[in-house]
């Protein structure tokens, strides 16, 4: 089963991120994930991109969070990143739901991407769209 992506902006994006990453990383779920998920938003991935720093392994999220504004479907976004990465935090299913179409779509997506990545490997280095 490939990698579904919204667009073909959100592929170059993932594939950019994820060629930045180290070589431990580039099959690990939680970070493969966070990719994933803020390469599929504009303004989340201008956000919350300079608080991962994947060379040392941390997402710098409080800092994030206290730093940076988001709109109230911004911030789920961010907090899902969070989850997705280390679940150091929460979003429930109800804030999921607040979302728009596209960015729900992304939500879930990702969430599947997380759950479904395995650490032996994943087929991510192939752009797979949809549409």
């Amino acid at each position: 089963m490939g990698t579904n992506f919204l667009s073909k902006d959100h592929a170059v994006h993932f594939g950019q991120l994820r060629s930045m990453l180290p070589e431990r990383y580039r099959n690990n779920k939680e970070h493969l994930s966070l990719v994933y998920l803020i390469s599929g938003n504009e303004e989340l991935r201008q956000k919350a991109f300079p608080y991962y720093k994947p060379d040392k392994g941390v997402f710098e999220f409080t800092e994030m969070f206290a730093e940076q504004d988001f709109s109230s479907g911004m911030r789920i976004l961010a907090k899902l990143a969070v989850v997705l990465y280390n679940r150091g935090m929460e979003v429930t299913v109800n804030e999921l739901f607040k979302l728009d179409v596209h960015n729900l779509e992304l939500a879930l997506e990702a969430i599947r991407f997380r759950l479904t990545t395995h650490e032996r490997g994943c087929s991510v280095g192939h752009s797979e769209t949809v549409e």
